[in-house]
């Protein structure tokens, strides 16, 4: 196609058409359609050519017809000198006659036509869940998309959708959501074992919790307390993997709630729902980064109360020598 390019801008006489010839039937198959259905490499070869050089243009030539074929494929000199192909081109009247496209099988172009999939990420979730630095706001965000989502089925089948502000209801089913993919995740055997009502392997890092899976699909532990005046989450807390982002989002969430508590009270509040395995790593943790500054042990909040409840006059040295 350069070559035709530079004959064309070379000749001084007007040209009124170009035609083209090829004995390949697939190249003409491949021309005769939209350059995305083929493969990378064909693709970009069939775009510039058709730049160039229309479909209309391009005509089929039979190989005994194809003068290029005699050097591809072997002619010795003696026998090249007097061939009139080479010299002088096909017969212009047997060329006229053969230059339909012969009919072609449409496998033989379609091995070369491009696949186009769609792969589905299993990580894409954990993508999502790895950008909140907050367990309340992915919760929120996440009932957001479920909600949105309901309303597109919604309005297909011609139903309510649902309107205002966010529901306790929808906060803890998308909770519930999200663990129930956590576990399915992490303790996928575990959760087939006892479905199955097998025995948990050995090496298995719940076997001694005697876990079981409740109504909602969640790994819960068994305990011993069923009949203490408790909640049912409080009695089978939920089981949640070490070193997971959701168990550090609802560390996280328990060391503020308990305003910057130790790991005793963090781990005991945590306890009230949810049952982290080896979780002194993740407590510790927030220990270390809190010390950095969120919290000033100079601050004390009982100082504070103490100072509203009683009427200390602070100029008198009296008083503050009395309640020392």
């Amino acid at each position: 196609m350069k070559l035709l390019q530079s004959v064309q801008f070379a000749l001084t006489v007007r040209v009124e058409s170009i035609a083209a010839f090829t004995d390949s039937t697939i190249v003409l198959c491949w021309l005769s359609s939209e350059p995305k259905r083929w493969q990378i490499f064909v693709a970009n070869r069939v775009s510039k050519i058709q730049n160039i050089l229309p479909r209309e243009n391009w005509f089929h030539v039979p190989s005994a017809l194809n003068p290029a074929d005699l050097t591809s494929r072997g002619l010795s000199p003696s026998k090249l000198k007097d061939n009139i192909l080479w010299w002088s081109g096909p017969n212009t009247k047997e060329l006229q006659e053969k230059r339909e496209i012969p009919s072609v099988q449409v496998s033989e172009v379609e091995l070369e036509q491009k696949v186009v999939c769609a792969l589905t990420s299993r990580n894409s979730f954990w993508t999502i869940i790895n950008k909140f630095s907050s367990h309340s706001k992915m919760i929120r965000s996440l009932s957001i998309w479920r909600r949105y989502f309901h309303n597109l089925r919604s309005r297909i089948h011609g139903e309510d959708i649902i309107c205002g502000p966010l529901t306790s209801q929808e906060l803890t089913d998308t909770n519930i959501q999200v663990i129930r993919a956590i576990q399915a995740e992490c303790f996928a055997d575990d959760i087939r074992r006892l479905k199955g009502k097998q025995k948990l392997s050995n090496t298995s890092r719940i076997k001694d919790l005697c876990p079981y899976i409740d109504e909602l699909d969640i790994l819960r532990v068994e305990g011993r307390i069923e009949n203490a005046q408790i909640s049912s989450s409080q009695k089978h807390p939920a089981i949640l993997p070490n070193k997971h982002t959701f168990s550090k989002l609802i560390a996280d969430r328990v060391h503020r709630e308990t305003c910057h508590g130790g790991p005793q009270l963090m781990l005991y509040t945590i306890r009230q729902e949810y049952w982290p395995l080896t979780e002194d790593w993740t407590l510790q943790k927030l220990l270390v980064v809190d010390a950095s500054g969120v919290f000033d042990a100079t601050h004390n909040p009982c100082s504070k109360l103490w100072e509203i409840c009683l009427p200390i006059d602070y100029d008198s040295q009296e008083h503050l020598t009395k309640w020392e």
